[in-house]
């Protein structure tokens, strides 16, 4: 597409809303305000898009698609067993998967940026729904020679 069509529906755009979307300077365009949150609703309007043709291929007994999910570096071995198992039952649904930290998995998924989030603590937030939960076994690496090496349990505040 030219440019000078990019920029004539741009304009079109702009006074059909009644604002301008872009700062136009000697130096080139800088969206405004009003134009990042157009971007963000076309954004969620997409997402909206896949999921509900998601949806319709499972009405339909279709069953593909992208998930996208977001993790903390200590779930991935666990994630990538439990999806290579669905992907073995349903070869045609692709994962996404990112490494984040704790809060910024919580950020993506309220954002909307991805699908699903696998974090440690979430935090209680109405508009975030915890599916499940787990009890997570944390492991103490010592010397062979260190005192609690031949310890089997030991508490936190034993480490401390």
């Amino acid at each position: 597409i030219a440019p000078s069509a990019v920029d004539r529906q741009i304009i079109q755009l702009e006074e059909e809303l009644g604002t301008k979307l872009f700062e136009r300077t000697a130096t080139g365009m800088r969206m405004t305000a009003a134009g990042e949150v157009l971007v963000d609703g076309v954004r969620r309007w997409r997402r909206d898009l896949l999921r509900i043709r998601s949806e319709i291929d499972n009405l339909v007994g279709l069953r593909r698609g992208t998930v996208s999910i977001a993790l903390v570096e200590g779930a991935v071995g666990y994630v990538s067993t439990a999806t290579a198992t669905f992907c073995r039952q349903y070869p045609a649904i692709q994962f996404k998967m990112r490494v984040f930290g704790a809060q910024d998995v919580v950020d993506h998924v309220l954002a909307g940026e991805m699908d699903i989030g696998v974090t440690f603590n979430p935090p209680d937030n109405p508009s975030l729904r915890i599916e499940r939960t787990m009890i997570y076994r944390l492991g103490l690496i010592v010397r062979p020679d260190h005192p609690l090496a031949e310890r089997s349990d030991i508490s936190l505040g034993e480490c401390a």
